[in-house]
């Protein structure tokens, strides 16, 4: 099995890139990188306000592995975002990659209500594309 390459610099680029597009976004309360909460790494902690008041919590886990995400990575994403909903934290846990997730990762994050992955796997189209997939998923928790 080959071991996925990643570096603390390459996360924290995809982190800062996640972080900024949220940050330009429409009733956003408030953006918060690289915190922890409860004893547990979170890579972007965003408060969303709707127009109608409703407030939204998101912890954010910002993947840049030069291979596809697997199902143990995800598991302890997913792990963590329990974690955090069961104490009230955070209403909704986001897994974003620079690649793609195993076939395994998906299933593992169908399973778990209150957790989506998204791909952003070209650095041309993410710039073209991110701010509309998170507007996207956004609209569709509303």
């Amino acid at each position: 099995m080959v071991k996925c390459q990643n570096t603390t610099k390459k996360g924290r680029k995809l982190e800062d890139e996640v972080a900024d597009i949220y940050r330009q976004l429409d009733g956003v309360k408030s953006v918060i990188q690289n915190t922890s909460i409860m004893g547990i790494q979170v890579d972007v902690y965003v408060e969303i306000e709707t127009q109608d008041g409703v407030s939204s919590r998101y912890a954010i886990d910002a993947k840049n592995f030069d291979c596809s995400v697997n199902s143990d990575h995800v598991r302890k994403c997913i792990n963590d975002f329990t974690v955090l909903r069961n104490g009230n934290k955070i209403d909704h846990g986001l897994v974003v990659s620079a690649t793609d997730f195993t076939k395994d990762s998906h299933a593992a994050a169908r399973e778990t209500a209150g957790v989506t992955l998204m791909e952003i796997i070209s650095n041309l189209l993410k710039a073209l594309t991110i701010s509309n997939l998170l507007q996207k998923f956004l609209s569709s928790l509303i």
